[in-house]
């Protein structure tokens, strides 16, 4: 009983210890996942979702007001789809920049990208020559280099890229010590427990308090994002804040998706264990003897019932 009382009082005790050590760990994981990860900005927040807003809000302007497409001189010879397709290699080449520093815009994608929309017979038609339309590609090319070039110095110049590093690098630490602390908290509790449910029920409980209030905190983040965004477009401001405000609604989303299903999982984890201990509690196990229970009271005390001197009415 003293044996069942300790494992009692550990458990308490790790499991409160476990909520706070969670947090950090999941918090450190998430933002070095999400917020800090390039990577994962290019896939989700610039993925086609929002890629098609931002060909969308600019497509009113016109090839000469945004600037994005004045250096081709299109004029009036440009679509969506045109434009659609010159926005993914922007975007492609400036991530290029932050997350290789290679400032230097895939050649062949370029001149197919010209290709496709026989940007030689529009040039052709303004009356220039081949190798004047050719010196014209070399000089957009070179101007396109000079752009990201001019990203990748801004980035540098502000510290920008060496911030997001030293943060990144600070989480990874984070992780990594967090992670070390929940392992030796939870390998005593199922060194001591037979019933190795029970430590896994309180992990659980754990994983699912310590993500509560971030992911509600998030929540509110999120939807407060959602309003400021769509005020500025009942406002009609710029299209560039139009452009920020949803992309940092669908960061902020993401975020909070992503504490939202550990949430679940914690309570997912809980669920099972709490089932499973009730299962093993309820199970009968053969030994050399004859056969044992577990005590159905804390699942701790192993019960021979083949031995002369157990007796329930002395159950302990």
């Amino acid at each position: 009983m003293k044996e069942n009382t300790a494992s009692d009082i550990l458990r308490v005790i790790f499991t409160v210890i476990l909520v706070p050590v969670l947090f950090l760990l999941t918090a450190a994981a998430i933002l070095e996942m999400t917020a800090l990860n390039p990577v994962y900005w290019k896939k989700t927040i610039f993925g086609k979702e929002g890629r098609e807003f931002i060909v969308d809000s600019f497509m009113e302007e016109g090839p000469t007001d945004n600037g994005l497409l004045e250096e081709l001189e299109l004029d009036d010879n440009y679509t969506k789809d045109m434009f659609s397709d010159f926005m993914n290699i922007m975007i492609d080449e400036a991530f290029e920049v932050v997350i290789d520093e290679d400032t230097e815009v895939d050649r062949d994608r370029f001149d197919d990208f010209l290709d496709k929309y026989d940007y030689d017979e529009i040039l052709e038609d303004k009356g220039m020559s081949r190798s004047e339309i050719s010196d014209k590609k070399d000089e957009i090319y070179d101007v396109f280099n000079e752009q990201l070039e001019e990203l990748h110095d801004d980035l540098n110049e502000d510290g920008t890229l060496k911030e997001i590093n030293r943060i990144s690098e600070k989480l990874n630490r984070t992780v990594i010590c967090t992670a070390i602390i929940a392992v030796i908290l939870m390998v005593p509790l199922m060194i001591i427990h037979k019933n190795k449910w029970r430590p896994v029920r309180n992990f659980g409980i754990a994983l699912w308090v310590s993500q509560l209030g971030t992911c509600l905190i998030w929540l509110l983040l999120f939807i407060a994002t959602a309003a400021a965004y769509e005020e500025k477009l009942v406002e009609r401001s710029s299209e560039s804040d139009a452009v920020i405000g949803h992309l940092v609604k669908n960061m902020v989303g993401g975020i909070t998706l992503f504490y939202f299903a550990l949430l679940i999982l914690g309570f997912v984890i809980m669920g099972v264990a709490i089932k499973m201990i009730g299962i093993t509690n309820d199970t009968i196990i053969d030994s050399e003897d004859g056969a044992g229970s577990y005590d159905n009271e804390d699942g701790m005390g192993y019960r021979d019932y083949n031995d002369p001197s157990f007796s329930p009415v002395n159950m302990e």
